[in-house]
């Protein structure tokens, strides 16, 4: 492949982002715009409709399992197209079901599609500037960015057709957003076939890992995992219950893909400089007070809220994505980053579910906020444990002490 300018580069970029545009704009947190209409129309409990997140995050911890075993022998291209079809499927196939064993099976389906999606993107992007560290971890945030992009189009429009066609809406929602990922689907065939990847054979090499003296950070990001998702599981049918109005919802899901577009702009410096766990602590510190700021009421304070959670969300996975990458030798960041997700998935599994269960318990939606601002914040504190790891200058086929 002929050197690439950087133009090309960052029309990749913006390309694979039509990754986390799909897999979490889309299939895992335009789920919080359909929830209160399918609560309504399915006669779910709280608990059932976290369950249903849950589920979707069982599906992502086995697709980073999976993307962490076999990115060695299919490499980073062939799981992030293969990942953006299942979960496109599994889009559709929400359509077309109220049963809830059924839209489990969608879910985790959507779950193990969208983890190599979301790990195996950031891979890919992180191999357009090897040579250039500030750049890269530019790159890497404009890329996660593009998950704002999805959560646009689906606050500016679905609030509004979910109003009209309330409960049942929800159906033709999931069809809408499938169609747009067939869409989607040829540009980010066309980015992906532009990226030239490194490939470590078919064994799967933990050497160079480290993951003893990786815990903070990894503590940290499941933290972080099942603190945001709770908010973001919840956050519509804390509007509704609180009286806010569709014009209100669109806004402040719309705001927050806004601010998740910029903040690769916000955070650039930081990402560049910041060493050891600080990106991550201070990213996870922005979410959770964005997440508590509700709690002193008024429209201002929720505004302020999806800015503030919006434009950190997700320079956290990129704060770990970065440290990943250059805690560890080169052939086995794929397996590193996979790594993160994994210990990302568990802490979604448990989030959703559990607040789910303590808002059926209480009654109080307050919970959503609490637990989810909370954790985020305890996030914040392990992060800020993690020392400077310096990765190895020459990889060694010798398994490294876990």
């Amino acid at each position: 492949m002929n050197e690439q300018s950087d133009t090309t580069k960052w029309l990749i970029i913006v390309g694979l982002s039509m990754g986390p545009a799909m897999a979490n704009g889309f299939a895992r947190f335009a789920y919080a715009l359909l929830l209160p209409s399918m609560r309504a129309d399915l006669g779910w409990t709280y608990t059932q409709a976290g369950w249903l997140n849950t589920a979707n995050g069982i599906g992502y911890l086995l697709g980073a399992l999976m993307a962490l075993f076999l990115v060695g022998r299919f490499g980073p291209k062939r799981l992030f197209i293969s990942g953006f079809m299942l979960t496109t499927l599994a889009m559709f196939g929400s359509a077309g079901t109220p049963d809830l064993l059924a839209q489990s099976l969608c879910r985790i389906l959507a779950g193990i599609g969208g983890a190599p999606v979301f790990v195996m993107g950031g891979v890919l992007t992180a191999a357009l500037f090897p040579s250039n560290p500030k750049l890269n971890a530019f790159a890497i945030a404009v890329y996660f960015g593009g998950g704002g992009l999805g959560m646009l189009g689906t606050g500016l429009l679905l609030p509004i057709y979910l109003d009209r066609h309330f409960p049942v809406g929800w159906q033709m929602s999931w069809s809408f957003m499938a169609l747009a990922s067939c869409v989607m689907l040829g540009i980010i065939i066309w980015a992906a076939s532009q990226v030239k990847e490194m490939r470590d054979g078919s064994k799967l090499r933990l050497s160079g890992l480290r993951i003893g003296a990786m815990v903070p950070a990894i503590t940290a990001y499941f933290l972080f995992g099942s603190g945001y998702v709770i908010y973001m599981t919840f956050l519509v049918s804390w509007l509704k219950t609180n009286g806010s109005g569709t014009t209100l919802t669109s806004a402040v899901w719309s705001l927050m893909g806004i601010a998740v577009m910029a903040s690769p702009f916000m955070w650039r410096r930081m990402l560049s400089q910041a060493r050891a766990g600080r990106a991550i602590a201070w990213t996870n510190l922005t979410v959770g007070l964005g997440a508590l700021i509700p709690l002193f009421g008024g429209t201002f304070s929720i505004l302020i809220s999806a800015l503030m959670f919006g434009g950190a969300m997700f320079m956290v996975p990129t704060s770990a994505t970065n440290f990943a990458k250059t805690s560890v030798a080169q052939p086995v960041m794929g397996a590193a980053v996979a790594l993160f997700t994994v210990f990302f998935s568990l802490g979604q599994i448990m989030g959703p579910i559990g607040a789910g269960y303590v808002l059926d318990q209480t009654g109080d939606s307050v919970w959503i906020l609490l637990l989810s601002g909370s954790i985020l914040i305890l996030g914040m504190l392990s992060a800020l444990l993690q020392p400077t790891i310096t990765p190895p200058e020459i990889f060694s086929d010798r398994v490294s002490t876990l």
